[in-house]
């Protein structure tokens, strides 16, 4: 469930928008002059078909493509300010992480802290799996945590360009790696959020290359890779993991019962072994984690919120549980009112309401990972990919995904992160499809495909220059988190430590969450807490009574900072 995240989905819609006008036009003109620009763009595309010669080289080239392309759009763009209730738990989980720990005790004071995807017991960490966290983390140890998701975004890039490398040949694999980074340096909610969908990429990128070159070669070390790209999905989307999970399953179990490994039975149980010790340790450090966030090794942070919290399920064919009593009122309102209304909008209990479900999830997919040109490309050339074995399979890999996804009732595009790669595979096979159609001696699919590849290069180009900017603006900043960002900016440069009591009002918008704090809470400079109806307050203005207490009108605008005063007792 991602309460708040419609916001950041606006980023998209404006991306899609700018880079459609420039494809548009762009393929008019191919249709008309196939052969326009034929002597500049065959040199260039001879260029790079040499250098896609060397594979290492192109895969670090991708990702450093990305982070050259992302810092050259920092003036516009900047470090994003997180608001939607998953980026904060994902950023308690990479503080967390970045002091050494896996969780946090549990907090004497902690029904004024409670808030939105967090576990306040048995301990203080966020209800997500790892994966993110510890990107977040490793930013978080290099000066800021959004230095990890541009990171990994680069660590995307070039697991994708890997993993073409892996299914087609090396100057497609290439040209596939430097649109991926046209597509996902900006304006999209990986690269602008805090919430990821780089790991759960990677991960598929990763088990989705190793198992051509395993097969190709038996080699233990693709069992290796094979494994950790497993053990990645496993720590950031599990269920889609799992589903993603059951065609490479499937293909590798098929090879080893064919026994067409090299060299007989020896390689291909050095490659089980391989895999299956990469398995065991990640099955092990799971179960560790959980055993520190929940005190069992076998039930999950996120299933002990669920079990403290949600009264909707995730699938389509659960049933709703009565409503439960909440002390805090936002929470009260949260899953008592707006997780019930959301949850009755996406059910579908006829046949008619859930194909509208499917279409809409099949739209919100397409528009993300498949925007323009990605998705004109197989759409065309879809009776050749149909023929095409190895296009087949990727395919069959994003329909289990989607079909899993159709299951649930909480959806949000990046779910559907670990079939990035295939996906991205299958736009590059229909664009190279795509540019061997001719009619009458006309090379109408070399302008074509030079066409869709022009419109991503051009939109990047555009957009860096500044070009339509009234397209490409990200969703604006919600004015209570920028008051927020601008209060705690405010408050971590006075001295001494500071408590700030919110205040929230009788008709506030619970998904606009104030209160979210650091791993070490006693240690912080600024701590946030709630003002809640009924509670004695005393208890935790006696806990921080060495520090400078403020109140903070929530429901304000903009919302107000005022030094306390406690009002008078009856």
């Amino acid at each position: 469930m991602d309460a708040g995240a419609a916001g950041r989905g606006g980023m998209l819609h404006h991306y899609n928008f700018y880079a459609n006008v420039a494809l548009g036009i762009l393929l008019l003109a191919g249709w008309v002059w196939p052969r326009l620009g034929g002597r500049w763009l065959g040199a260039i595309e001879a260029r790079g078909s040499q250098a896609a010669r060397h594979k290492t080289a192109c895969v670090g080239g991708v990702a450093l493509l990305l982070l050259l392309l992302r810092l050259a759009s920092w003036p516009s763009d900047g470090i994003p300010i997180p608001y939607v209730p998953d980026e904060f738990s994902y950023l308690l989980a990479g503080d967390t992480f970045a002091h050494g720990r896996l969780a946090n005790p549990a907090h004497p004071m902690r029904l004024f802290f409670e808030t939105i995807h967090v576990n306040m017991s048995p301990a203080y960490v966020s209800k997500y799996p790892p994966a993110q966290g510890a990107v977040l983390a490793a930013g978080e140890l290099l000066g800021h945590p959004w230095i990890g998701v541009l990171l990994s975004m680069a660590a995307m890039c070039a697991a994708l360009t890997w993993m073409m490398q892996g299914w087609l040949p090396a100057r497609w694999a290439l040209l596939g790696g430097i649109l991926a980074v046209t597509r996902f340096y900006a304006y999209n909610d990986w690269v602008d959020s805090y919430w990821g969908g780089a790991a759960a990429a990677i991960g598929g990128a990763l088990a989705l290359g190793a198992l051509p070159r395993l097969m190709r070669t038996a080699e233990w070390r693709q069992g290796m890779i094979l494994g950790a790209g497993v053990a990645i999905l496993a720590n950031s989307r599990p269920y889609e993991g799992m589903i993603f999970c059951l065609p490479v399953a499937g293909a590798l179990a098929w090879w080893l019962a064919r026994g067409r490994a090299a060299q007989g039975a020896g390689p291909r149980l050095r490659i089980m072994a391989s895999a299956g010790g990469v398995l065991l340790v990640c099955a092990a450090f799971m179960a560790y984690y959980n055993w520190r966030g929940t005190g069992s090794p076998l039930v999950l942070p996120y299933q002990v919120n669920d079990r403290t919290y949600l009264t909707t399920p995730h699938f389509i064919w659960q049933q709703i549980e009565p409503p439960r009593h909440y002390r805090n009122p936002q929470l009260d309102d949260l899953y008592n009112r707006w997780c019930r209304e959301v949850w009755q909008k996406a059910q579908t209990p006829t046949l008619t309401s859930f194909a509208r479900a499917a279409w809409r999830k099949l739209e919100a997919l397409q528009e993300f990972y498949l925007p323009g040109g990605f998705f004109l490309a197989p759409v065309v050339t879809l009776p050749w990919l149909l023929r095409n074995r190895k296009a087949r399979y990727l395919l069959l890999v994003c329909a289990c995904t989607v079909l899993g996804l159709l299951a649930v009732v909480w959806f949000q595009a990046h779910y559907a992160a670990p079939m990035t790669a295939a996906a991205l595979a299958v736009s590059m096979m229909g664009l190279r499809y795509l540019r061997t159609l001719g009619w009458r001696g006309k090379p109408y699919g070399v302008g074509l495909s030079r066409a869709v590849v022009l419109a991503q290069v051009l939109s990047v180009y555009a957009s860096l220059a500044g070009f339509g900017a009234e397209y490409r603006v990200p969703h604006p900043l919600p004015g209570w988190a920028r008051d927020r960002q601008g209060m705690e900016a405010q408050l971590e440069a006075m001295p001494g430590q500071q408590l700030v009591l919110v205040r929230y009002g009788a008709k506030h918008d619970s998904t606009h969450e104030w209160v979210y704090n650091r791993a070490e809470i006693d240690q912080s400079k600024v701590v946030w807490a709630r003002e809640i109806p009924g509670e004695d307050l005393r208890p935790l203005l006696e806990y921080f009574h060495g520090r400078q207490v403020w109140t903070v009108a929530a429901d304000a605008n903009p919302a107000t900072l005022e030094a306390y005063s406690p009002s008078p007792r009856p």
